[in-house]
């Protein structure tokens, strides 16, 4: 297998589900004697001036007279040594035992880097002796008033700092465009006309909530749950499709309307007493995805709809281009002979997203054709606004990734079961004290043995609910595999949800196939 182009730190040990392909980026201390640490190498070369030759003056022939002038070593004037050196980054420090001519030996740095770096391109400062006397005026000009220089900087910084400011205070208590600095109205928000160049203020309007899946629409800063009646099947399409669906599957009758836009997290036949680590059938998780890069696996994913499967930012980041991605679905072993590679379309990943720290670790592919649902293909349901998951709830990690920490990535699908933890253990010293966010979740256990690893990154953390498996969690990062307080840690759907409707409804409202109903 070739392992992400950006490390993750897995977790898992014997038994691991498919383990979590970790981000390249690992936000804890260096890794103790013995173990293998990412490493970077900055290759720098030292390029030391040698001064120009000189030789003696001629005289042409041919010229006018010409005095020649002798000058001895006394009428030289003393040259005083440089008194200071100057160590930064865009100089060098004279190596007085250097021959001259010779060349001097390339250092190599060593670089520990729990995340990715990118490559730094260390300038050395251009010397000229033949600088033109107005070059050296203006750069004289420069050093001169470098303190007024910094003044205005700063003084300008200060300013747009301050229009900046202005411009979010004006907008308090009014929505903001999103393609510009603009700001509305909240009253027409969702009043079924763009008012926004691109039309964010008619996005995230309509939305499911609770564990019935209640439907509610936006009206100003409320949301209104929607009565069932004079409820039309069409309005049924409509709001789909509002929600990034193409489709409608029930809706339900009285008081008030629930409505199911996709037959999502089911599965055919299979027993859930699975000890953690078992291998996987095919079906068994059937919105499970491989995603390769260059046709070799890299992470995991899962089908929430027929275009849309969802993954780790840092599966992607820095490799946006769809046109080396493919997705293998419905299949529990690879390489698979004859298996069909679907074609990517678009990728999103969150804007906030920073490799350093990997909050906000979501990200989306788009298809170029709508997967065909079978017992083998399926989506898994997003979970709904305002649905909680109760601590040591027990949940499924699955994957093709190491079953060990530092090993190769399996040809199997494993999968395991594993808790929820509260951000309060998962936070407590000595397991990720100050490493964990709002937007992450830990899942595993404090004493070590089943987690995920290196090539599951980007897989999915599955809870189920009323024999309907909800997706909780999206792969993430973590110390290792399978140690003793070193869980798993995955990007937190319910806060990422606002972010995954969003792109979702957008791509669907350009999309001009129309809608169908599977009833």
């Amino acid at each position: 297998m070739t392992r992400c182009p950006f490390e993750r730190v897995g977790e898992g040990g014997e038994g691991a589900a498919g383990k979590t392909e970790r981000p390249m980026a690992d936000p804890l201390p260096p890794l103790g004697e013995g173990q293998a640490a990412p490493a970077a190498i900055a290759v720098a070369e030292e390029q030391k001036d040698s001064p120009p030759p000189q030789g003696p003056v001629l005289d042409r022939p041919g010229s006018a007279a010409t005095e020649l002038v002798s000058v001895t070593e006394e009428d030289l004037p003393a040259l005083e040594p440089q008194s200071t050196a100057h160590t930064g980054p865009l100089s060098l420090v004279p190596d007085p035992d250097r021959v001259p001519g010779a060349v001097a030996e390339t250092p190599k740095v060593l670089v520990d880097s729990a995340h990715p770096v990118m490559p730094i391109t260390k300038v050395q400062p251009f010397i000229n002796e033949d600088e033109e006397p107005s070059e050296k005026s203006v750069r004289t000009w420069f050093l001169a008033h470098r303190l007024e220089l910094l003044v205005a900087g700063g003084l300008l910084l200060t300013l747009v700092f301050a229009v900046g400011l202005g411009v979010g205070l004006s907008c308090t208590g009014k929505f903001r465009c999103g393609s510009s600095s603009r700001c509305i109205r909240i009253s027409v928000q969702c009043d079924g006309k763009a008012d926004c160049e691109h039309g964010e203020d008619e996005l995230l309007c309509v939305r499911l909530s609770g564990r019935s899946s209640v439907l509610q629409v936006r009206n100003g800063r409320t949301w209104n749950t929607v009565c069932s009646e004079n409820w039309t099947p069409a309005l049924g399409l409509s709001a789909c499709k509002q929600l990034g669906y193409p489709s409608k599957t029930q809706c339900s009758s009285g008081a008030v309307t629930s409505l199911k836009c996709l037959e999502c997290g089911t599965r055919f036949g299979f027993n859930m007493r699975i000890v953690g680590g078992n291998l996987s059938a095919p079906g068994q998780f059937p919105w499970q995805v491989s995603l390769h890069f260059e046709r070799v696996h890299l992470c995991g994913g899962s089908i929430v709809a027929p275009r849309w499967v969802v993954t780790a930012a840092h599966c992607v980041y820095g490799f946006e281009n769809p046109a080396l991605w493919a997705v293998l679905v419905g299949v529990a072993e690879q390489p698979v002979n004859g298996a069909q590679y679907l074609s990517v379309d678009k990728i999103f990943y969150h804007s906030r997203y920073r490799p350093k720290w990997l909050d906000y670790d979501i990200a989306l592919m788009k298809l170029v054709e709508p997967l065909t649902f079978s017992d083998l293909v399926k989506p898994i349901c997003l979970p709904n606004f305002g649905e909680g998951f109760e601590d040591g709830k027990m949940c499924w990690i699955s994957g093709w990734g190491a079953t060990e920490d530092g090993g190769e990535a399996s040809v199997s699908l494993h999968s395991a079961r594993v808790p929820l933890l509260s951000s309060r253990a998962c936070s407590q010293p000595g397991v990720y004290q100050g490493f964990i966010s709002p937007w992450m979740i830990c899942a595993g256990y404090l004493e070590g043995g089943v987690d995920s690893c290196q090539g599951d990154s980007g897989g999915p953390l599955a809870c189920e609910d009323s024999s309907v498996f909800k997706l909780v969690g999206v792969t993430s990062w973590g110390q290792g595999c399978a140690e003793r307080n070193k869980p798993g840690v995955y990007t937190r759907i319910t806060l990422a949800l606002t972010w995954i409707r969003e792109q979702m409804e957008r791509e669907e409202a350009l999309d001009p196939s129309p809608m169908s109903s599977d009833n």
